[in-house]
């Protein structure tokens, strides 16, 4: 009963901790040995440099998982130029429980509307994993509650922004290293977390007037089914359309991205914003994976 629930969500979370999860950098020369070893102690993971012999600009590319600040320092010193060429946010939403991460997964699944979402190819679930566009596309949410944070171990629902290309990445404001180190987490999903209702009552009505032509209109449409009972015609036909875009998707989950997508930005005042600050992190994340504090 509570799986659409605003408030019920909200008393799910017990604390938010956004960090950098991974990135790419492109780098103008290889390295020495020595300093790759230096570098990797201070990521959680870090996938082995490639050499870029069809790259004019760049001679090497490394991607760091859960990087710490001191690995950006040390790549800032070694290099005199680099570029980076992807950059993925994270959110952990921590609970109490799995269970509880899991509702809280699929509360975002059906309220979380990526802007400029329409002309990317839709996302799917993946086992546990939900991406709301095709992963090669530029910027993809992927979302997951199977998993303990990265941070400290405990249930949450992960919320991951991944940025890909050098453009991509440029849009969020990140030119190089020296932004992931005053990157402004709150302010970054401030703008990113834009959570929208289903329709119901009487946004539900007043969808179904728009849907029949009749946006003006004041007064419901009121049909006898016999026997003394009514429906409300721009009820029914909202909710026809309603669960139609649902039964194509997959799950027949109803979604406010689908709808949007489906038909359009002037359907957005009829699903109607909610409110997103109890999602946001701090500005600047005081903990990072790998046991920093």
């Amino acid at each position: 009963m509570f799986r659409n629930s605003y408030e019920h969500a909200q008393g799910l979370v017990l604390s938010k901790n956004s960090y950098i999860d991974s990135v790419t950098v492109f780098v103008d020369r290889v390295p020495a040995g020595t300093f790759l070893a230096q570098l990797k102690q201070h990521c959680g993971t870090m996938l082995p440099g490639r050499h870029m012999p069809h790259q004019h600009h760049w001679a090497m590319r490394f991607t760091l998982h859960q990087p710490r600040t001191e690995a950006f320092y040390l790549i800032l010193h070694e290099f005199k130029t680099h570029l980076l060429n992807r950059a993925d946010v994270a959110l952990d939403l921590v609970t109490r429980k799995q269970s509880e991460a899991a509702i809280l997964q699929g509360y975002l699944e059906r309220h979380l509307v990526q802007r400029w979402h329409g002309q990317m190819k839709p996302g799917k679930r993946y086992r546990d994993t939900h991406y709301s566009a095709a992963k090669r596309s530029p910027n993809v949410i992927a979302t997951y509650s199977d998993k303990p944070s990265k941070i400290d171990g405990a249930p949450c629902c992960h919320v991951e922004w991944r940025m890909k290309g050098a453009e991509s990445v440029k849009r969020a404001g990140l030119y190089q290293l020296e932004d992931l180190v005053s990157f402004d987490h709150r302010a970054f999903w401030k703008d990113r977390l834009n959570l929208y209702d289903i329709p119901s009552g009487r946004s539900l009505e007043k969808l179904g007037m728009m849907i029949k032509g009749q946006p003006r209109r004041q007064k419901p449409w009121i049909q006898p089914l016999g026997r003394g009972l009514h429906y409300n015609f721009f009820v029914r036909i909202a909710s026809v359309h309603i669960r139609k875009t649902a039964s194509d998707e997959d799950g027949g989950e109803i979604r406010a991205q689908v709808l949007i997508d489906r038909y359009g930005a002037k359907w957005k005042k009829y699903l109607g914003p909610l409110d997103n600050v109890w999602l946001l992190p701090e500005a600047h994340s005081p903990r990072q994976p790998g046991g920093d504090d």
